[in-house]
C-alpha cells in the first residue's frame, strides 16, 4: 500500500508542476492546412454602402403596357378569344373577368408586376401578374402564367 501512495503522490506533483510551465508553442500549419483554412471575415467597409434606389410603385399601368393584347391577332377587336386582355390606366379586362390595378412595381427595364383585385365569375381575389414587353413593344409575355405571349392589337 505505501508504494501505491508514493506513485499517486508523484503523479499529483508532476501534474501540478506541469500546470506551472508555459505551454509548448504549436508548430506552424502546413501549406495544405493553410490552403484549406477558412478565409477571415471581411473587414468593415471604410465608407457606407450605397443606398439602393427606391422602386417607383404606382397604381397605374405604364403607358407602354396599355392597349388591347391577344394571342391571336386575327381575334383583335372582339371579345370572343380567351387570351384577349385590355389594359387601361387603372383596370384590366380579361376574357371572363375584370381587375382593378392596386399597385404596379417595375421588375426590369420592360417588365412590371401588377397587383390587382380580380373579379371573375362572381368571386373576387387579390392576385399578381408579371408582364414583360418585347423591346419593340409588340408583344406582351405573361411571365407567371406559363409564358403566354400576346400580341399588341392595332389601335
Amino acid at each position: 500500500m505505501p508504494l501505491r501512495r508514493h506513485h499517486l503522490l508523484a503523479l499529483t506533483l508532476l501534474s501540478l508542476a506541469a500546470c506551472g510551465q508555459p505551454a509548448a508553442e504549436a508548430p506552424p500549419p502546413s501549406a495544405e492546412a493553410a490552403a484549406t483554412a477558412p478565409a477571415s471575415p471581411p473587414t468593415a467597409p471604410t465608407s457606407p454602402a450605397p443606398v439602393p434606389q427606391a422602386v417607383a410603385i404606382t397604381n397605374e399601368a405604364p403607358e407602354a403596357f396599355r392597349g388591347e393584347w391577344n394571342a391571336d391577332p386575327a381575334a383583335c377587336g372582339g371579345g370572343g378569344n380567351d387570351t384577349r386582355l385590355v389594359i387601361d390606366a387603372r383596370r384590366m379586362q380579361f376574357y371572363e373577368g375584370r381587375a382593378e390595378i392596386l399597385a404596379v412595381t417595375p421588375a426590369g427595364p420592360d417588365e412590371a408586376i401588377f397587383q390587382m383585385r380580380l373579379s371573375s365569375e362572381g368571386e373576387t381575389a387579390d392576385v399578381a401578374y408579371r408582364f414583360r414587353l418585347s423591346p419593340d413593344g409588340g408583344t406582351l409575355t405573361d411571365v407567371g402564367n406559363g409564358g403566354l405571349v400576346r400580341r399588341r392589337c392595332p389601335r
